[in-house]
């Protein structure tokens, strides 16, 4: 018996068939005691020290700047102000929530276990850990901000997942059709622009779209309702240039879309320009059936309202429609929008999204209980990202001072 014990023995070997079976049998019963084994012999695991070094050597990599902290510090007090201004409070939500694969279909969310073994996942963004935060509260009117982390995988093993700070701005109101909270959303990303000289040089542009109406296009070229999510997938990989036109076409064939839908859908979804502009080309898809010409009246008339109030509130940025543009489609129902500018960055001009967002009632009903009662409240939020507003002033900064010592510089040599 004691020889059975030994350490010296070499293991039992098992059929991986048969391991398989086992390990399937064990994971599916969390209650059992085989199961509580697993993970316990899980968590008792040893970390060496080289992979305690290497874990996150790339965040703690000596390259600490106190300027830059103080940079980023500044922005975030700066962009502070401007929330409490329009009445937010700074609200934070739960760091972890259960793992929901539904919600990060295309975005894969950095996923945790937990000491019995549940798997939980840390924020891809701010905006669904708020969404379940106010259904399980009842939240009907509120307006906050948060700035915090947020979390990507990585595709190495054993090491920190990467971090991005992220700022979210959310007006809850009493449900209705009521477009006052997406345009105060808008109105205060302007503000934030306003308040950082250097990013008004970058002339930012505000684009426009509604969820009804990019459905509406694509059920117009032939697109089968069940396929929707795949195709809005592969239109924000293509705008988001992560695809080429070849590759996009690509798995547009996946999904039997013929050549001449597909030239239809680009013909529609290239068109930007002013809602009285794009009419003509809405108004064809009036003549189709019940249903897609009721989206295409719902998004006009709903972008027309929202057009109206920014107007009103004297936005400064040139505001147009893109018909093109794709947004977390599978968060969003009603108006979508970003801010946009074409920047120089190592000899190619590129597009730099500061702000995005849009409406979002429709995410809250999934984390609402049986019991839950009451009306579903309108819920509109933007993300804005933070680290690029603190790069940009950091980088402007740095421009100032080379030019001042290259000044003083020259001025030293010539008195001399």
């Amino acid at each position: 018996m004691e020889l059975l014990k030994s350490e010296h023995l070499p293991p039992p070997q098992m059929e991986e068939s048969e391991l398989h079976e086992v390990l399937h049998h064990t994971l599916a019963n969390v209650d059992g005691k085989a199961y509580r084994t697993m993970v316990g012999q899980i968590f008792s695991q040893r970390i060496s020290p080289a992979i305690d070094y290497a874990y996150d050597s790339d965040i703690l990599k000596g390259s600490f700047s106190v300027r830059s902290a103080k940079i980023q510090q500044h922005v975030c007090e700066t962009v502070s102000r401007i929330f409490k201004r329009h009445g937010a409070i700074k609200l934070q939500t739960p760091l972890l929530m259960p793992r929901n694969k539904k919600l990060y279909e295309h975005n894969e969310a950095s996923y945790l276990m937990d000491h019995s073994g549940m798997l939980v996942m840390l924020p891809y963004d701010l905006r669904i850990p708020f969404a379940r935060f106010v259904a399980r509260n009842n939240i009907t009117n509120l307006k906050r901000y948060c700035i915090e982390r947020v979390y990507r995988p990585r595709k190495l093993d054993r090491c920190h997942p990467r971090e991005l700070l992220e700022c979210a701005f959310d007006i809850i109101t009493p449900a209705g059709n009521n477009f006052l909270p997406i345009a105060e959303t808008i109105y205060t990303i302007s503000e934030i622009i306003q308040e950082f000289p250097v990013l008004q040089e970058r002339n930012y542009s505000i684009l426009l779209n509604h969820t009804a109406l990019l459905k509406a296009i694509l059920l117009h070229c032939g697109i089968p309702e069940d396929k929707l999510n795949q195709v809005y997938i592969i239109l924000y990989d293509a705008v988001t240039e992560k695809l080429t036109k070849r590759e996009v076409e690509a798995k547009f064939c996946n999904i039997s879309l013929s050549p001449n839908s597909l030239n239809r859908l680009y013909r529609f979804i290239e068109q930007k320009g002013e809602l009285q502009d794009l009419t003509p080309m809405l108004n064809t898809l009036l003549k189709q059936k019940t249903g897609i010409s009721s989206l295409v009246k719902l998004g006009i008339k709903e972008l027309e309202e929202t057009m109206g109030l920014l107007k009103k509130l004297g936005i400064k940025f040139q505001v147009s429609i893109n018909l093109g543009l794709v947004y977390k489609m599978q968060l969003h129902n009603g108006i979508i929008f970003q801010f946009i500018a074409y920047i120089k960055r190592r000899q190619r001009i590129v597009t730099e999204i500061l702000a995005a967002g849009g409406r979002y009632d429709h995410l809250i009903p999934q984390f609402r209980g049986l019991q839950a009662v009451g009306l579903v409240p309108l819920a509109v939020g933007v993300s804005i990202a933070i680290d690029k507003i603190s790069s940009a002033v950091l980088n402007m900064e740095e421009s100032v001072r080379l030019c001042f010592y290259f000044t003083f510089f020259s001025n030293f040599k010539q008195h001399r």
